[in-house]
């Protein structure tokens, strides 16, 4: 396989884009599984009809509560997978085909206010970015007279 990533990130925004082409030589259905690590003492949620997987936790005592997320189209959606440290979205993708998830962060101390205190408040918000995320956007181009 042939795997080419985009990752693009802004300043102010909770989510990273990531476009991932995948070509096969056998040149049929590829898997890939983008994931979140696991946080200690923390939970996590996964709805594979809303493309959404999120973990809420401890990272370390300086920095307090963390919440991580994976938004993916749940038409990808192919399983689930989880290793000691991970959890992963298993998506299926035709060979050669780009195919965009985001990757999202968020932490309690560097919200303004808390925007997001707890893993069902978290898993809520990655929820409504998913919506906002995978929305299509139409433009109409138009001469000004």
């Amino acid at each position: 396989c042939t795997v080419t990533v985009l990752m693009s990130a802004f300043a102010g925004n909770v989510f990273s884009r990531q476009d991932v082409r995948i070509e096969s030589s056998a040149g049929d259905t590829v898997r890939y599984s983008p994931g979140i690590m696991k946080l200690p003492g923390g939970s996590w949620s996964f709805d594979s009809t809303a493309g959404t997987l999120t973990s809420w936790g401890r990272q370390e005592d300086a920095i307090g509560d963390i919440g991580l997320g994976l938004v993916f189209r749940p038409e990808e959606y192919a399983g689930f997978a989880e290793t000691d440290l991970d959890r992963n979205a298993i998506l299926s993708a035709p060979s050669g085909a780009w195919r965009t998830h985001w990757v999202v962060a968020g932490w309690k101390k560097g919200f303004p206010s808390p925007v997001a205190p707890t893993a069902e408040d978290w898993s809520k918000e990655v929820r409504d970015l998913a919506l906002r995320l995978r929305a299509p956007v139409s433009v109409t181009v138009s001469a000004i007279k």
